[in-house]
């Protein structure tokens, strides 16, 4: 399960780097509708929706803008199956005018505070990086 989420918008240790695309590829043999899993879409600013299913060999390219909103909802494979996927990500060095972002949650489920909560993450870990650092450069520094 991952809540409906815009993704952050620039790479953790190059900061110039405009994150443009989500790339994933889907690896799910056997795979079923009835197991659920499916890619949902949500489009901010239109309220515009899609559902993905995602089969054995399934590729989904996508773009990652504040209103590209993605998640999927509880997966019931059977016991011993597992999502399978892989995820790469496309960045630029255009020039943008909006600042850096974290990732934004939009949740579906749970209260109004659980739905604030999403929304001020990335003020919160804008605090919390100035205060500790990055984990996620400390990351990209490592690779």
């Amino acid at each position: 399960y991952l809540d409906m989420h815009a993704d952050f918008n620039r790479h953790p240790k190059n900061t110039q780097w405009v994150r443009e695309l989500n790339i994933l590829f889907y690896l799910n043999e056997g795979w079923q509708d009835a197991y659920g899993g499916h890619l949902d879409l949500r489009h901010a600013k239109s309220g515009a929706t899609a559902r993905i299913a995602t089969p054995f060999n399934r590729l989904v390219v996508m773009l990652t803008k504040g209103h590209t909103l993605h998640g999927y909802r509880p997966i019931a494979f059977p016991p011993g199956t597992y999502r399978t996927s892989i995820a790469a990500y496309a960045f630029s060095t255009r020039a943008v005018d909006e600042p850096a972002r974290s990732t934004v949650w939009y949740p579906t489920q749970g209260g109004p505070l659980k739905r604030a909560l999403g929304r001020m993450m990335p003020r919160l870990v804008a605090v919390k990086n100035r205060l500790f650092g990055s984990g996620t450069a400390r990351k990209a520094e490592k690779s």
